[in-house]
């Protein structure tokens, strides 16, 4: 299986299940410029640019085995691109490097809320494609991939060694030892 598609999602920064206003709507659209901008300068190849409804995507050609090693490689440039484009108006969806997530169909409507003259339902569609699409080499993928910050190890909480095998399992007991 060869991964074809690496989704950039930017989404304003907004109440949850309402579409974005007009000036949020143009906050994406101007941070999506400002990373494809950043990606061709990195030596990315041309992209794919598209509306998502209330944001913007931009969709990076690849040509990279689905696998351990590349999965991590491509959860590592997500965690990068979140952490140097987030801002306080415009998220860097850092979960689509899950490639079991869907993205919507272009050319549905992004339909939160109600449709209002200041939050309006907007249709969602590829705006450019390049004449000429190559994929970006992995390579390229890794070097951003390597600049993404390290977060400690979460540890786990002291909990006491139990076995439960041939016990009897008391639903209350355990939800109050557990919180």
């Amino acid at each position: 299986i060869i991964r074809k598609w690496l989704l950039c999602d930017f989404d304003p920064v907004r109440l949850p299940n309402i579409s974005s206003s007009n000036e949020q709507f143009e906050l994406s659209h101007k941070k999506a410029q400002d990373v494809y901008r950043s990606l061709r300068d990195k030596g990315f190849g041309d992209c794919v640019i598209a509306i998502s409804g209330s944001g913007r995507h931009i969709l990076i050609a690849v040509n990279i085995p689905c696998n351990e090693e590349t999965d991590k490689i491509v959860k590592d440039f997500y965690t990068y691109m979140g952490s140097v484009f987030s801002d306080d108006n415009v998220e860097f969806d850092e979960k689509v490097y899950n490639r079991s997530r869907i993205t919507k169909l272009y050319s549905t409507y992004a339909k939160k809320g109600a449709n209002l003259p200041t939050n309006p339902w907007r249709q969602s569609k590829i705006v450019y494609i390049p004449k000429e699409l190559k994929p970006t080499p992995i390579e390229k993928i890794k070097e951003l991939a390597n600049l993404a910050p390290k977060e400690k190890p979460k540890q786990a909480p002291n909990r006491p060694n139990r076995n439960y095998i041939n016990t009897p399992f008391d639903l209350r007991t355990w939800l109050n030892e557990h919180g």
